[in-house]
C-alpha cells in the first residue's frame, strides 16, 4: 500500500475484510444500538460484598463533583474529612469551592507570570504553545492542593456553596481561558511597542483584578473569616480566617510533609529517584509536581502500609477502562477489546502513546484477600456521588491495579530515611509534555 495515498483497490481491499469478519459483522448489528462498550463486555464482572474488607474506615458520605474536573479537591477533602472525624469523631463538609476559587486564581497569576518572563520567546516555542492551548484547567495534582491549603486553608461547605457553574465548570474555564489568552496577547503587543519600557506589572495587575471578579461573579467570594465551635463541650463559637481553621484543626504539617510516589520504569525513570515536571506548578511560590519513584512491590507495600495504619491514600489513576459504574467495579476483563483487534500495551508504552493517562483522582480506604491470603481487591471512595458504585464506593481488582494507578501520596513516617533523602535531594527535571505530567480531573 502506498505511504502516501489510497487507491481504489485498497477500498477494494479493506471493504472485503470487513465482509469476510464474522466479528465485524456482530459488532455491526450491536454497536449502533448498544454502544460501543456494552458490545465489548467481556468476561462477567462478579459484584463483591463490600463487608469483605478487613480495613474499615468511617464510612462518611461520598460527594459528587458533578461536570468538573475537581477529583483531586474532592479526594483531598474526603482525605481532610476523615482526619477530621478521627480527632473529633464527627463528619464536617468541606467547601471544594473555596480552595478551587484559590486554585483558579493562583494558576491564572503563573500563567501571566510565565508569559511575562518569557516575552521575548517565539510564539511558536513548545510550552508557550500548550499554554496558549490550555491556558487554565479544573485538574490538578497532589503539590497544587497543598500549595492552596498551606496559603488559604480551607472553610467548612456552608461558607461557599456549591453552584449551577461549579457543578459545570465548561463554560467558566471557557471564558477564562479566553480572558488569559487576550491578555498574553496583550502583553505581546506591549512588548512589541515599548520593548522594555513597557509596564507589564501594571497589566498583570489589571488583569487579575478583572480575573478575581470574574471569578467571584461565577463562583462566590471567598469568606474572610468563619466561625466555628470550639472547646471539649463543642458549644465556644470562635471567629478564625480559613487558614487558621486548617492549622488548627488538621494535621497541616503532616500533610504538608506528605510524599507522592510512583512506579514507572522507562520514560527516563528509574526507581529509586526523585523527578520534578519543570514548571508545572499551581502556584508561583509554590512547589511542583514531584514523584518519588519506587519499585512496583514497595509501591504497592508502602500503599497497603498506611491504610494497616487506618489512615486513607490519596492516588492517582486512569479510570477510564474497564469500569462497571453500576456495579462500582474496576477490573481489566470487563471490556474484551481484542474482539476488534485492539490489544492494549503496558503501562508504561501505553503512558508514552498518550492510550493511558493520569485522568482521576480518589482514595482508597481499604482492601481484602482471597481464600489464599492473596490480595485481592481495594474499596475506593469516588466522587461521582453516592447513586454511582455501592454507595458513592467501588472494588478495584488487583490486577486493575497493576495497569492503571500511577501515583499514591504516603505519610513521610512510613518511608525509610534514605527514601525520604531521595525525595528531598535535588531531583532529575522532565520537561512539561511528559506523560507523567499530566494532571487528574
Amino acid at each position: 500500500m502506498n505511504k502516501e495515498l489510497l487507491f481504489d483497490d485498497d477500498i477494494v481491499f479493506f471493504h472485503n475484510q470487513y465482509y469476510k469478519s464474522s466479528v465485524w459483522k456482530k459488532m455491526t448489528k450491536q454497536m449502533p444500538e448498544k454502544g460501543i462498550f456494552p458490545s465489548l463486555r467481556g468476561e462477567s464482572v462478579e459484584g463483591v460484598n463490600f463487608d469483605e474488607y478487613i480495613i474499615h474506615m468511617k464510612k462518611l458520605d461520598v460527594e459528587d463533583q458533578y461536570s468538573s474536573g475537581r477529583c483531586w479537591i474532592y479526594a483531598t477533602c474526603h482525605f481532610l474529612r476523615q482526619e477530621y472525624y478521627k480527632k473529633y469523631q464527627t463528619d464536617l463538609l468541606l467547601s471544594q469551592e473555596y480552595l478551587a476559587f484559590y486554585d483558579l486564581l493562583e494558576k491564572s497569576n503563573c500563567f501571566i507570570n510565565y508569559i511575562i518572563d518569557h516575552i521575548s520567546d517565539s510564539i511558536d516555542d513548545r510550552i508557550f504553545l500548550m499554554l496558549l492551548k490550555h491556558p487554565i484547567q479544573d485538574a490538578g495534582q497532589w503539590d497544587y492542593i497543598v500549595n492552596i491549603l498551606d496559603k488559604y486553608g480551607v472553610a467548612p461547605q456552608n461558607y461557599m456553596m456549591k453552584n449551577s457553574q461549579s457543578k459545570n465548570t465548561g463554560d467558566m474555564i471557557a471564558v477564562l481561558s479566553n480572558m488569559l489568552r487576550i491578555t498574553a496577547s496583550n502583553i505581546k503587543k506591549e512588548y512589541v511597542l515599548k520593548n522594555k519600557k513597557a509596564d507589564f506589572n501594571f497589566i498583570k495587575k489589571n488583569e487579575m483584578s478583572k480575573i478575581y471578579s470574574f471569578l467571584c461573579a461565577a463562583m462566590g467570594e471567598p469568606p474572610e473569616s468563619i466561625e466555628i465551635y470550639v472547646g471539649s463541650d463543642a458549644q465556644q463559637k470562635e471567629k478564625m480566617t480559613p487558614r487558621e481553621f486548617y492549622h488548627t484543626f488538621f494535621p497541616s504539617e503532616r500533610i504538608k510533609t506528605m510524599i507522592p510516589i510512583t512506579s514507572l520504569s522507562g520514560l527516563e525513570m528509574q526507581a529509586d529517584h526523585a523527578y520534578e515536571i519543570e514548571g508545572l506548578k499551581n502556584m508561583v511560590e509554590g512547589r511542583s509536581v514531584r514523584y518519588l519513584n519506587l519499585g512496583r512491590r514497595e509501591f504497592k507495600r508502602l500503599i497497603l502500609d498506611q491504610l494497616q495504619h487506618n489512615m486513607p491514600v490519596w492516588f492517582g489513576c486512569d479510570s477510564r477502562y474497564g469500569v462497571d459504574k453500576k456495579k462500582g467495579v474496576l477490573d481489566l476483563n470487563f471490556y474484551d477489546m481484542n474482539q476488534i483487534g485492539i490489544q492494549l500495551p503496558d503501562r508504561e508504552e501505553s503512558l508514552l502513546y498518550h492510550i493511558s493517562e493520569l485522568t482521576h483522582a480518589m482514595l482508597f480506604e481499604g482492601v481484602r484477600f482471597d481464600s489464599k491470603g492473596r490480595l485481592s481487591g481495594w474499596l475506593v471512595k469516588n466522587s461521582y456521588g453516592p447513586e454511582k458504585g455501592n454507595n458513592g464506593y467501588l472494588d478495584m481488582k488487583d490486577r486493575w491495579f497493576d495497569q492503571y494507578v500511577y501515583e499514591a501520596v504516603i505519610d513521610r513516617s512510613l518511608l525509610s530515611a534514605d527514601q525520604i533523602r531521595i525525595y528531598k535531594s535535588d531531583s532529575v527535571l522532565l520537561p512539561r509534555w511528559h506523560p507523567i505530567g499530566t494532571l487528574a480531573d
